[in-house]
């Protein structure tokens, strides 16, 4: 579990979070196709390394998170909450040793 805390409340669908919660214990097989399934519908071309993927990444931070919150609201934050929440999702899948 991994409470990300943001230095100024984040607007998103008319609603103000002070952090948000991401549970990445909850997340299962059927998440990595979802996302998986997500981008390609996008066009997004598959690559060798999801980890390295920070698309993927915030779609799997989504999907772990405890709010229900969509993949925009990545476009809402700053670059360092951003980037904080891609790597504590890249370090749980690296200690998972979920490298693909």
């Amino acid at each position: 579990m991994y409470t990300h805390e943001f230095d100024e409340p984040l607007k998103y669908n008319d609603k103000e979070y002070k952090e948000l919660t991401f549970d990445f214990g909850k997340l299962k097989g059927k998440d990595n196709i979802a996302v998986k399934a997500e981008l390609r519908a996008l066009g997004k071309p598959p690559v060798l390394l999801d980890v390295t993927d920070d698309e993927y990444l915030m779609r799997i931070a989504v999907r772990a998170c405890t709010e229900p919150i969509g993949a925009d609201i990545f476009d809402e934050m700053s670059i360092l909450d951003s980037r904080a929440i891609v790597s504590k999702v890249r370090g749980f899948l690296n200690r998972s040793g979920s490298a693909t």
